[in-house]
C-alpha cells in the first residue's frame, strides 16, 4: 500500500482535465467541511498531502476525502483490498490518458479489458505532445 499522502495526491491529480488546474486545498477543505459539518482548514488538507503528513490522521476526515473524490473508502485505508488496487490502476490510466493528450477513447471489448491491459495499450501509443504541436484541432485516439 502506497503512503497515504501519495494516494491523496493521486486523487487530486486524477480529478482535473488537461485544461483545468488541480483542485486547491482550500476548495477541498471547504467541501469536506460542509460534509463533516465542522471546519476543516486548507492547512489540514495540505498536511495530509505532504510527505511528512499528519502525525495523527482523523479517520472521519479521510473518509470524507474519499467521499468527496468519489473514491472507495478502502483506497485511503491502511490496508488495501482488491477494490483499492483496481481503483489505483484506474486512476493511473486516467492520469496517463490526460497527460498523453488523448481526447477520445472508444472501447469495444465488451467490458472485459482490465486497467492493466488498457495501460499496456496506452504505453504503445505515440507521444501525443508532438502531435499537439502540429494538430491544433486535437488528436483522437481510438483504442
Amino acid at each position: 500500500t502506497p503512503p497515504l499522502h501519495l494516494r491523496i495526491n493521486k486523487l487530486f491529480e486524477a480529478t482535473h482535465t488537461a485544461d483545468d488546474p488541480e483542485l486547491s486545498n482550500a476548495a477541498v477543505a471547504e467541501a469536506v467541511s460542509s460534509s463533516l459539518e465542522r471546519l476543516v482548514r486548507d492547512t489540514e488538507i495540505a498536511a495530509l498531502r505532504a510527505e511528512s503528513g499528519l502525525r495523527f490522521v482523523d479517520s472521519d476526515l479521510v473518509q470524507a476525502l474519499a467521499a468527496y473524490f468519489e473514491a472507495p473508502t478502502s483506497f485511503l485505508a491502511n490496508k488495501w483490498d482488491a477494490v483499492a488496487e483496481s481503483y489505483d490502476r484506474e486512476l493511473s490510466v486516467l492520469i496517463h490518458l490526460r497527460e498523453s493528450g488523448v481526447q477520445l477513447l472508444a472501447m469495444r471489448d465488451g467490458g472485459e479489458m482490465s486497467a492493466d491491459d488498457l495501460m499496456n495499450i496506452l504505453q504503445q501509443l505515440p507521444e501525443q505532445q508532438e502531435r499537439r504541436e502540429t494538430d491544433a484541432g486535437g488528436t483522437r485516439s481510438n483504442v
